[in-house]
């Protein structure tokens, strides 16, 4: 992380500023990665907004912010090596998770939150590693949401067994293995080397005091999930911006802790960019891949207006197949999302203003509208259902007919290439 952090232009903060609050929300207001020298109650700094771009995402994985895309899906395809390591000195009992400069970011939060840790674990032989947020309860435990993938598999697994479930979690990491980590992959895919593919180099992981593993960090903790316990987790802010529901949700119980005398925790701010693009990029390559199924699909991109989250925009090439099935695709990619608008190929689906210029001239709400009702929404959603059903749309805003002029956008001649200056005073 260091070094990707000393490649990169970003604030450093000296004066004291209180984690309750006061740090995430300068981070939340900072364009660019925020460095925190003096946090009160704590010896360590602290970094936010490391992967707050896509150019930082891109920086960190040696490509153009233009394809990410590519990018990933390539080092998906194929994966680098990962080589683990005898556990290293440094290694603490006496060391507290207060100790840490860990943020509360939002009023009604239960408590202080991790909210960049990456949780590692290993049961017969496959290895998973995933964010999760963590809240710092009163005795120096961690209650963590779990979501139903692959963690809660292993941990519902060595649970039968009677068996705690032995991970290492890793905090203070480049932007590339954020995005590895947080990238949908099949049960057994191992994120790390997914990150090695992404860095273009072998990825070095270490064993903790307990047997799990962690790559090379800022600070890392040696835990286990606890078996057979349940307690409450949340409120917290997740991704739309609104306060997620309280749950029984499995503690995590910290036996040590590494983190050398200089070491820098890592915050994402929730809700917030780097939130957001955390979540949203890994499904554009997800999307892309299936959507590719049912046509020439040129690009993704989820929508910021979404949180990057719940909606995007398909870019595919006309005539090349059914922009409806395109649309489902999609929706089958990313069962969280909600909503899919699917555009033509002169269109910059990064641009909000381009993608409602195709809305509001190729497409009719009578015949270009798919409505799928009742399936399954996101637990995130504000808008779902007791029964957690919600609706989606897909919007076809493609070129329609056998004269696609109709819809083309004339430019001016020659007003691209007018000396404004050689005009006006």
């Amino acid at each position: 992380m260091r070094r990707f952090l000393d490649s990169v232009d970003h604030y450093d903060v000296e004066r004291e500023v209180s984690p309750r609050f006061e740090m995430p929300a300068v981070a939340a207001e900072a364009e660019k990665p925020v460095v925190f020298r003096n946090v009160e109650g704590s010896d360590h700094g602290a970094v936010f907004n490391l992967a707050g771009t896509r150019h930082l995402l891109a920086h960190s994985m040696g490509c153009a912010p233009e394809d990410t895309t590519e990018c990933l899906l390539h080092a998906m395809e194929k994966p680098g090596e990962v080589h683990v390591e005898d556990q290293r000195d440094g290694w603490r009992e006496d060391l507290s998770i207060h100790d840490l400069p860990v943020a509360t970011h939002f009023e009604r939060d239960g408590g202080p939150y991790l909210t960049a840790g990456v949780v590692v674990a290993e049961l017969d032989g496959e290895r998973n590693a995933s964010i999760h947020r963590m809240m710092v309860r009163d005795d120096g435990n961690l209650g963590i949401r779990v979501v139903p993938r692959h963690l809660r598999r292993m941990f519902e697994e060595s649970e039968r067994r009677g068996e705690d479930l032995r991970v290492g979690v890793a905090l203070g990491l480049e932007p590339a293995t954020l995005l590895a980590v947080s990238t949908r992959v099949p049960y057994g895919f191992d994120e790390f080397g997914l990150a090695a593919g992404l860095l273009d180099r072998e990825f070095d992981l270490e064993r903790t005091p307990g047997g799990a593993h962690v790559p090379r960090c800022e600070i890392a903790l040696d835990a286990r999930i606890l078996a057979d316990v349940r307690e409450p987790e949340a409120p917290f802010v997740d991704i739309t911006g609104t306060y997620d529901e309280v749950r029984q949700e499995p503690v995590i119980e910290i036996d040590a802790i590494r983190a050398p005398e200089d070491a820098l925790y890592q915050g994402i701010v929730p809700a917030g960019r780097e939130h957001a693009l955390l979540m949203g990029t890994p499904y554009e390559s997800v999307i892309y891949r299936s959507a590719s199924n049912s046509g020439d699909v040129l690009d993704v991109a989820m929508t910021p207006g979404s949180r990057n989250y719940l909606g995007c925009v398909v870019k595919m090439r006309t005539g090349t197949g059914d922009p409806t099935n395109v649309g489902i695709a999609a929706l089958s990619a990313h069962p969280s999302m909600k909503h899919v608008t699917v555009v033509s190929e002169d269109v910059d689906v990064y641009s909000a203003q381009d993608v409602e210029y195709s809305v509001s001239t190729r497409f009719r709400a009578d015949r270009d509208l798919t409505v799928i009702d009742d399936v399954k929404a996101s637990s995130l959603d504000p808008r779902k259902d007791e029964d957690g059903k919600t609706g989606k749309m897909i919007v076809d805003a493609t070129v329609k007919g056998d004269d696609p002029s109709r819809f083309k956008e004339e430019s001016m001649p020659g007003q691209g290439d007018v000396e404004l200056g050689e005009y006006v005073e």
